[in-house]
């Protein structure tokens, strides 16, 4: 269990890192995906499991989650900011005109 300013700091290093692919504070998803990236590895990459806990936490359903998610992602990347996470991880992860999916 984590605690204290290794918490606060993981949040700083999320939100830093989405503000520079180009996700917005001011959308749901936006918080939907931190908490996804901070319960993937423990859920072993369970995005049904993911979904249904953020769902819960956020008295919201759990395709009002996965939507938000979706558009969230998808506007950073028409916007064209999302194919920076290709530079910052070193690997392509996100490959031009390919339908993204939140997974």
């Amino acid at each position: 269990m984590r605690i204290g300013n290794v918490m606060e700091n993981d949040d700083a290093i999320l939100s830093n890192l989405f503000l520079t692919v180009g996700i917005m504070p001011s959308v749901s998803g936006f918080t939907y995906l931190k908490t996804a990236v901070r319960n993937y590895k423990r859920l072993d990459g369970n995005m049904n499991e993911i979904c249904q806990i953020i769902a819960n936490e956020n008295s919201v359903t759990k395709g009002a989650v996965e939507r938000d998610m979706r558009t969230a992602l998808a506007n950073a990347y028409s916007r064209g900011w999302l194919m920076r996470l290709n530079e910052i991880l070193g690997i392509e992860i996100i490959v031009p005109h390919e339908k993204l999916r939140v997974k």
